[in-house]
């Protein structure tokens, strides 16, 4: 019914039109004078016009887009650009143009991508709009809508131009320095996150406590053990390399969560990066990537293209292929994860009967039920847990 209303309303139009000029042409005849006259020939000037709005071919028109950059950070801001030239003067009473944004960032933003411009003269029109606070991941911009009409709204013609524009977001990152955690030295002492994570990658050994040694050096289930103060012993860490484990799986979690596991793994690798550690990285899931250890700028770009684009998932996959484990053995490897379950907890006990030692980076949407936190802590895995307010803090304090 909708179909058929839509075909009659096509065609009533151009009738209307027809009678318009037949009216003023017969009232012209009878009534004469330059009024009659000048009102008649306006009116057919502005119907041809309108015609030529129905007989228009879109070959003519061209449409595309620029911007500012096509590889951006997360939360940054792009500057669009779109242009429509017209190869053939026409005066159209109104074009209406509007760039359709990547459903990713429509979603979530409330943009002004659409322009209206009224009989302009101009062989080539072009408007530009802001999109803030950009999402990370690739995002394309595939059509530019294009919808031409008369005067009289008798005739509209619409053309949608396929202009494919890819724009790339990395990941937010920030210093690790700039986190606190507590250093599970038993009296609530902060430290921060980058110091307490090289040392639990350099610790060589324990020895008995020195005056003059660091407070937060001291291993306290050691000297528990011996009734004695114990502390800790430390090989540089310049140069050795790093472990780094991204677990794709997002259970429960939340899409924002997730967000902030890729934030804290690119921030994991840029520490790296900058104290030219090397890194090898890990993404784990159904199609398990392995990056291996290297420092040059070419692998870390490798690195972050992986996190621009990486998706989390649904179904939980945990590798204990030997192959992909055996070069871990007998080193320390970081598990940046949302997820925190039976099965993780399963899979860590594997890598620690394989000699791995494990140091689980959870970041969680609340304070969660710490069972398995606690067991693991208990089988000498270090387990840093951020909360969606305390990531927040952090972040706020690296900005």
């Amino acid at each position: 019914m909708k179909l058929i209303f839509s075909y009659l309303k096509k065609g009533v139009k151009p009738l209307f039109l027809l009678l318009l000029n037949l009216t003023l042409f017969a009232y012209a005849m009878f009534q004469g004078g330059f009024v009659s006259w000048f009102l008649f020939y306006s009116i057919v000037v502005i119907s041809l016009l309108s015609i030529s709005v129905f007989l228009f071919t879109f070959q003519r028109i061209e449409a595309y887009r620029t911007l500012s950059a096509d590889t951006l950070r997360a939360y940054d801001d792009v500057e669009v650009e779109v242009f429509v030239k017209n190869k053939l003067l026409h005066p159209f009473c109104f074009v209406r143009v509007k760039d359709q944004l990547p459903h990713g960032i429509e979603a979530i933003h409330d943009v002004n991508n659409s322009a209206l411009f009224f009989l302009s003269f101009k062989r080539t029109l072009h408007f530009e709009y802001t999109i803030e606070k950009l999402p990370r991941g690739e995002h394309s911009f595939r059509e530019i809508e294009v919808v031409i009409g008369d005067m009289f709204g008798f005739f509209e013609r619409k053309k949608t131009v396929s202009v494919e524009t890819t724009v790339l977001i990395f990941p937010h990152y920030q210093s690790l320095k700039s986190w606190s955690v507590n250093s599970g030295g038993g009296f609530g002492e902060s430290v921060s996150f980058a110091h307490s994570l090289e040392e639990e990658l350099s610790i060589a050994g324990v020895r008995h406590y020195i005056p003059g040694d660091r407070l937060t050096s001291i291993d306290w289930k050691h000297s528990a053990r011996s009734e004695k103060l114990m502390t800790k012993e430390f090989e540089t860490s310049q140069g050795e390399a790093f472990h780094l484990f991204f677990n794709r799986y997002v259970g429960k979690s939340t899409k924002e969560t997730f967000e902030r596991a890729v934030e804290l793994t690119a921030s994991i690798a840029e520490h790296c990066y900058e104290n030219h550690n090397a890194l090898s990285f890990v993404s784990v899931g159904t199609d398990t990537e392995v990056l291996f250890p290297d420092t040059t700028l070419e692998h870390y770009q490798m690195l972050y293209y992986h996190l621009a684009k990486v998706q989390g998932e649904k179904e939980q996959f945990l590798p204990t292929e030997t192959s992909l484990l055996e070069p871990y053995r007998n080193g320390t490897i970081i598990i940046v994860t949302v997820s925190l379950n039976q099965q993780d907890y399963e899979w860590l006990q594997y890598l620690r009967a394989m000699n791995i030692q494990v140091i689980v980076c959870w970041v969680s949407g609340q304070v969660e039920d710490q069972q398995y936190v606690q067991s693991l802590r208990m089988q000498r895995v270090k387990v840093y847990q951020f909360t969606d307010e305390k990531f927040n803090s952090e972040l706020m304090k690296s900005r």
